[in-house]
């Protein structure tokens, strides 16, 4: 395995094998989580408070 490709031959390349196992339902869960993490606002800010500050002030930041 060299950089996250699993070479399988001359020709066969295989990415991502964990997301092969995932049936549709799995995977439709998956891009409405990533998609709601993208729509998050203040997600960069949230990441350098909770390094901060205390567990209540981070609950009041991700609650507005």
């Amino acid at each position: 395995m060299a950089a996250g490709v699993d070479f399988l031959g001359d020709a066969n390349v295989k990415l991502n094998k964990e997301d092969t196992n995932k049936n549709i339902i799995e995977k439709i869960f998956e891009w409405i989580g990533k998609f709601i993490d993208t729509i998050k606002p203040f997600k960069s800010a949230l990441v350098i408070i909770r390094a901060n500050y205390d567990r209540s002030i981070i609950l009041f930041f991700e609650i507005l």
